[in-house]
């Protein structure tokens, strides 16, 4: 009962460890393909970096929209105090209602392309490791046919 359990602890460093020492072992040469992990793993990196910063400034639009938003509303309703006819008040009420809108729908058109902007990055980076990646296992089987060959 005093076995360690191997299942107990799967991703502990000894086992990624005992891992590369028996890929050393292999005829097939690994040092592509770690080299190809570890460039994936920078990849995933700064398409999170990407997404965060993305995340972030479109929350700092939201939040100078909602302020802007916020003015707009104080300073109608100060401007609708001040009218006495109603149909000045119909009237203005429906072109700041127009302004509000239109406002709005360009910083939706700010945000939309803040995305697709940030959508494109990652699209073309992750492209850009899967070519990578078929190009290292390629280039890993490659060399070890040929060292077949030679040998």
């Amino acid at each position: 009962m005093s076995e360690k359990n191997s299942l107990h602890t799967p991703f502990s460093l000894n086992a990624f460890t005992d891992f590369v020492k028996r890929c050393q072992d292999m005829p097939l040469n690994m040092q592509p393909l770690l080299e190809m992990q570890r460039k994936n793993i920078q990849a995933f990196n700064e398409t999170q970096k990407t997404a965060l910063e993305t995340m972030q400034e479109i929350g700092n639009r939201q939040k100078d929209l909602f302020a802007k938003i916020m003015a707009q509303n104080a300073e109608l309703a100060n401007d609708l105090t001040k009218e006495t006819a109603v149909e000045n008040k119909l009237s203005y009420n429906a072109k700041a209602i127009q302004k509000s809108y239109e406002q709005t729908m360009e910083s939706v058109k700010d945000v939309s392309a803040l995305v697709k902007k940030a959508n494109a990055s990652t699209a073309s980076l992750l492209k850009s490791r899967a070519l990578d990646n078929v190009n290292s296992v390629r280039s890993c089987i490659k060399t070890t046919q040929d060292d077949a060959v030679n040998s």
